[in-house]
């Protein structure tokens, strides 16, 4: 087979999993030697990340993805490049590539990374679920598509654990700032731990629509000298091997990478008892899972594995040795590949 020249498609101005997920994507296929042109928003954060890939970039003015304009740029954009695969991230992405690209000789992957699948994405040839769990929610909600699953990976950076914490403590979370991350229950329980006489640190990373609100908590609860909103935070990695504990507060996750992250950089993790981080957590083997949904159970999560420290760190030692690698670069481009071969076969 000649280089495979694969399209990748992100339609998202702002930072979060999802857009980083599309970056690893664009760095995994390079990695298996296919010619990848990632297409996003003119001024995206997707594409700023891509600055060191000028050729492998190609950007749309901003629009939504129902105005026509947008299908007719993306069919430019492929008609130039001649893409061999096109891969869409997300519902939005698949609304505009589906439309614009179906039948002119490229077969479609949908990425979904969450479960609010539109009906339009069972028209993709192959719809790809970022877990186990949003594959079986694809196959109830479209039972038509056929769906394979890829669970998600990123470029890790490895950091050795600290033998001793730090003083206050370090207590971290990171995710686009959204109700469903739970944040306002991490902010809660703060106070709550305030309340307890806990001398602490939270950094809350990200940004998103609920940024404002989270800040308001924040001093309405006395803890304008406890918590720090430090915004988008990119690479990860060394924000989280900073920390002493970090937090995922969720009340829903498809399936929870910046755990994933956390765990590589050493750091033990206390984290919602969800699908996503229960998966990844071995149910409590590689780190704290607490009630969903419940800031009292967060904060009392928090306080257990901070009285436990030494045993929480060996558990994220533990993670690092037994399950960490599965989630790196190297081995979700093995996944994806395998997944995506059987498309570039067709075509």
């Amino acid at each position: 087979m000649s280089v495979p020249r694969i399209l990748n498609l992100m339609l998202a101005a702002t930072p979060g999993g999802l857009e980083a997920m599309a970056l690893n994507y664009h760095r995994a296929l390079e990695s298996k030697g296919a010619d990848v042109l990632s297409v996003g928003l003119e001024g995206s954060w997707f594409g700023g990340a891509l600055g060191d890939r000028p050729a492998g970039f190609a950007s749309i003015k901003p629009a939504s993805p129902l105005d026509p304009r947008t299908g007719w740029r993306l069919r430019r954009i492929a008609k130039a490049f001649a893409p061999d695969l096109v891969v869409a991230h997300g519902s939005r992405g698949a609304a505009v590539a589906i439309p614009a690209l179906k039948g002119r000789g490229a077969p479609i992957a949908v990425v979904m990374h969450n479960f609010r699948a539109r009906p339009i994405v069972a028209r993709a040839d192959l719809v790809i679920g970022v877990s186990a769990v949003v594959a079986a929610d694809l196959r109830a909600r479209l039972p038509a598509a056929r769906v394979g699953a890829v669970d998600n990976f990123a470029p890790l950076m490895r950091a050795a654990p600290r033998s001793e914490p730090h003083d206050p403590l370090r207590l971290g979370s990171l995710g686009r700032l959204h109700p469903e991350k739970g944040f306002d229950l991490l902010v809660e329980a703060a106070g709550l731990l305030l309340l307890r006489g806990r001398s602490f640190r939270l950094a809350i990373a990200g940004d998103g629509p609920a940024a404002g609100d989270l800040t308001a908590q924040a001093e309405r609860l006395g803890l304008g000298g406890q918590v720090d909103f430090p915004g988008w935070t990119s690479p990860a990695g060394p924000f989280l091997a900073g920390l002493d504990l970090f937090v995922c507060s969720s009340r829903t996750e498809s399936f929870g990478l910046v755990v994933v992250e956390a765990l590589a950089a050493g750091t033990p993790v206390a984290a919602t008892d969800i699908e996503g981080p229960r998966d990844i957590l071995a149910r409590g083997r590689y780190g704290r899972l607490v009630a969903p949904d419940s800031a009292e159970a967060l904060a009392n999560g928090i306080a257990a594995a901070l009285d436990d420290w030494p045993g929480a760190l060996a558990a994220a030692r533990l993670a690092e040795a037994e399950a960490v690698d599965a989630y790196d670069l190297p081995a979700g481009a093995e996944r994806l590949w395998a997944a995506l071969t059987p498309l570039l076969s067709a075509g």
